[in-house]
């Protein structure tokens, strides 16, 4: 019974702190705004297909709890992404660019949550301009890249340069890497990732290893529904602007690669969009794939 008895004065006890701790939370709600000096787009706005902006996002605690949660979204037609942000600060400094996607119409939300679920939302409109036109396209019609023990292809492809390096002189030209292609046992197999995918040391293995990169672009992915003849038949940026994606909801990877894979993405160094088909693949980590590119210029 004494046993009892103290159990149950334990947990009032815990309640009751639980109830202090509780109450000692602020109900002041966070702030949040557009960031209005130069150079930075604050309200709503009419652009040209393309034309890219910046935002730039402040918030702070006002003395109440710390941010935990930085929360965007973006919605456009039918389309629409949510990507969550965690954080323990009492402010925030946010900045993006934004280009200008095919939608009449894009409603981005920026919303700061603090540690007392009370939160606080901003947005803005991009419209886009009756005047906007489709513009032609960079196309690369055969791109070879050898897996990471290929000693005839290189493993690293630049986008700016739309060439292909081994990963020593990839490692000379960090800047410029925007894929590289290796072969994954661990489940992703073939697999056309970027400097900053995440790649593993053990992938490359040398100090040339992306992990060790004092630069490293991360290209964003992600695996399209287009028929081949879709892809084959775009002369124009149209279809890249229909089926693209918001950069930071993007995959890091585009793995498990098969012949007839379309996968849109977005560099980070330059912000433009593209596909790439798998034209074939073949072999494991001494391995290749032929690829076919279609982006922006």
């Amino acid at each position: 019974m004494r046993y009892a008895i103290k159990y149950i004065t334990l947990i009032f006890t815990l309640m009751f702190l639980i109830q202090c701790k509780k109450a000692q939370l602020s109900d002041e709600a966070p702030i949040i705004s557009f960031r209005t000096d130069s150079g930075f787009t604050f309200s709503d706005k009419t652009l040209k297909l393309g034309d890219t902006i910046r935002i730039g996002i402040i918030a702070n605690s006002a003395d109440g709890e710390n941010i935990t949660l930085f929360n965007t979204k973006f919605f456009a037609g039918e389309q629409s992404t949510s990507v969550d942000s965690g954080l323990n600060s009492t402010e925030l400094n946010y900045e993006r660019l934004i280009i200008k996607g095919i939608s009449d119409k894009e409603t981005w939300h920026f919303m700061v949550k603090n540690k007392a679920g009370l939160r606080q939302e901003i947005s803005i409109n991009l419209f886009k301009d009756s005047t906007s036109e489709f513009i032609n396209i960079t196309h690369i019609p055969k791109v070879f890249l050898g897996a990471q023990l290929n000693n005839n292809y290189g493993t690293a492809w630049s986008a700016s340069l739309d060439s292909v390096f081994t990963i020593n002189k990839a490692y000379q030209n960090q800047a410029s890497i925007d894929f590289l292609y290796y072969y994954d046992f661990n489940g992703d197999e073939n697999t056309i990732s970027s400097p900053g995918g995440n790649v593993d040391t053990s992938i490359y293995g040398s100090t040339y290893s992306p992990s060790y990169w004092s630069t490293r672009n991360t290209t964003r992915f992600e695996l399209t529904t287009l028929t081949v003849q879709d892809f084959d038949n775009s002369y124009n940026d149209s279809l890249i602007y229909a089926n693209t994606f918001d950069y930071a909801s993007g995959k890091r990877k585009s793995k498990n690669l098969k012949t007839n894979d379309i996968y849109s993405f977005v560099l980070n160094n330059a912000g433009k969009k593209g596909f790439f088909k798998v034209l074939s693949v073949e072999g494991t980590t001494a391995g290749k794939i032929e690829i076919e590119i279609k982006m922006q210029n």
